[in-house]
Parts: C-alpha cells; structure tokens; sequence
C-alpha cells in the first residue's frame, strides 16, 4: 500500500535499462563505468608493478537522471 512517489521516493545507482522499463521510471544516477573499470585497472597495475600507494581517493563526476520516482517539493 505504499505509493512511489506519494508516500517514499526511490533513486537507484547505475542508471540501467529496466530503470525507464519499471512504473513509475525510476530516477538513477549515473555514473561513467568505462573511466570507472580503467581507473580500477590502472590501479591494480600499479600494485602489481609494486607501488606503495595504497590509498587512492578518486572522484568521478555523477549525473542525476530525473525521472518519476522521485516526489517533487515545489510547491
């Protein structure tokens, strides 16, 4: 008996396809999963090749993908 978006709102991560397939479309944020994965990789290349740097802070920019999921609070 809970409404989408009366009652709670819903955002998922990753933006995939059924995200527009599902009632209402869900709002998603999405994210570039190829500079994520080569960043990754280029990561556990380094630690292979035997860096100390085990700590890495990395930063991707995010897009908010608007959709019905979300309850509005203009008013």
């Amino acid at each position: 008996g809970v409404r989408i978006p009366g009652d709670i709102s819903s955002v998922g991560f990753d933006d995939m396809t059924f995200c527009m397939m599902v009632e209402p479309p869900l709002s998603t944020i999405s994210v570039d999963k190829k500079r994520f994965g080569r960043l990754a990789v280029e990561g556990l290349i380094a630690r292979m090749l035997g860096s100390d740097d085990y700590h890495t802070k990395v930063a991707l920019d995010v897009l908010l993908i608007e959709r019905d999921s979300v309850k509005s609070l203009k008013t």
